[in-house]
């Protein structure tokens, strides 16, 4: 999986405890382009424990993938 040719954001809350932030952080690796966003005092519901710093992650993230889909296009 490591080929993978998009990319893909993570969002990890370091108190998650259903997803844990030491299993989660060893899936970060298996995509070439990674975005990681780690919150503190954050579990498993960043919508509703960290609006604003999901709001600006994902609006990062989806600057890159707009940017690299309009690029992809006209190399095409």
């Amino acid at each position: 999986m490591p080929d993978m040719n998009f990319p893909v954001q993570w969002i990890i809350g370091r108190e998650d405890k259903i997803a844990g932030a030491d299993k989660v952080l060893q899936q970060t690796k298996l995509a070439n382009v990674n975005f990681v966003s780690m919150y503190n005092d954050c579990s498993h519901m960043s919508m509703l424990e960290q609006p604003a710093e999901l709001i600006k992650d994902l609006a990062s993230f989806g600057q890159y993938c707009y940017k690299r889909k309009v690029t992809d296009e006209v190399a095409q």
